[in-house]
């Protein structure tokens, strides 16, 4: 697999995949539910993968009642709006930042899995991998606060 299709599929994955799921009901229950632990949240849509979910800042400066009332008001979607004209980086360093109000959203795949027909084994080279074979991504969002 060349680097020009992982970035291609980077690309892919976070301008549709993770944007769909940030409108969906289960991904903001997910989101509020990370102010108090970390959640894996697992990718339903076309692409594969998972989304750990980790607000610890949040937490630690207990703006959790804040950040919580943001949500309900949209503040996911304003996010997942923002995504395509956010992605940075190339190939496997392929990130998002975006901002919105008070809170930050950085989103870093940090490893990738093989599809079903491969058992789900996770990647260490993915250039060694044929260009067909579909890849699931495992994604870090690390919410915090813009002071």
């Amino acid at each position: 697999m060349t680097g020009i299709r992982i970035a291609t599929d980077n690309y892919a994955f976070y301008s549709l995949a993770v944007k769909m799921e940030m409108f969906q009901d289960s991904f903001v229950q997910a989101v509020l539910r990370s102010v108090r632990e970390t959640v894996l949240y697992d990718i339903t849509q076309q692409s594969s993968g998972h989304i750990g979910i980790y607000c610890s800042e949040i937490r630690r400066k207990k703006l959790a009642e804040e950040f919580s009332l943001a949500v309900c008001n949209d503040l996911l979607g304003k996010v997942a709006e923002k995504i395509p004209d956010s992605i940075s980086g190339r190939g496997m360093n392929t990130r998002v930042s975006v901002v919105v109000g008070r809170f930050r959203f950085d989103f870093c795949i940090f490893r990738y899995e093989r599809d079903s027909e491969h058992g789900f084994g996770v990647v260490e080279d993915v250039t060694s991998l044929p260009e067909d074979e579909h890849l699931g991504r495992f994604v870090n969002l690390r919410i915090s606060v813009v002071e």
